[in-house]
């Protein structure tokens, strides 16, 4: 559980991040000339809800948000594939400290495909926005904090019984399931 809330923790901030560059290019970015011809798109002017102009805007949008998310992750060398296989310490992967030198060598090329795969997940997963990242690991945390509860109030009860109301508790729980786990 602690792993999952450590990935979960990692993502969490890499979409602040990936926010904070996609709010600036909607709304900086955009409005300039550059912006409007080349870059986004004019994403600052709302048209009718459920209309086409809408709907490419939030079309616009969206391409922003993966385009950020993938960035953020390239700069942050945030290689999903990198955090699954250090779950210990996700954190430790983030960085390019002596990662340079490998990555520019053609016998690691599997591995740097590899690596721009896992980042575009990570792109595309940081994209969902920091609310969706926030908002999990709420209900993580939860779960957590209501096992562990669970497991407190189970161990005070059976730490509290003698040893004789012990064995018979066991006893009729082996009998009980007895037939159970034959099957």
């Amino acid at each position: 559980m602690e792993k999952l809330i450590a990935i979960i923790t990692v993502l969490f901030i890499l979409s602040m991040v990936c926010e904070r560059i996609a709010e600036f290019l909607k709304y900086y970015i955009s409005d300039t000339k550059f912006g409007k011809r080349f870059i986004v798109g004019n994403t600052s002017r709302r048209y009718p809800k459920g209309s086409k102009g809408e709907q490419d805007r939030m079309y616009r949008i969206l391409k922003i948000n993966l385009v950020c998310g993938f960035l953020t992750a390239v700069s942050c060398h945030a290689s999903l594939f990198d955090l699954l296989s250090n779950l210990d310490n996700p954190g430790a992967q983030l960085g390019w400290a002596g990662h340079t030198e490998q990555f520019f060598q053609w016998e690691c090329f599997l591995e740097n495909v590899g690596f721009v795969l896992g980042c575009f997940m990570t792109g595309a997963f940081i994209s969902l926005g920091s609310k969706f990242w926030h908002d999990l690991l709420d209900i993580v945390m939860a779960v957590r904090d209501a096992k562990n509860d669970v497991n407190r109030s189970a161990d005070s009860r059976f730490t509290g019984l003698t040893q004789s109301e012990k064995y018979q508790l066991l006893d009729a729980a082996i009998n009980e399931n007895k037939a159970s786990w034959k099957a």
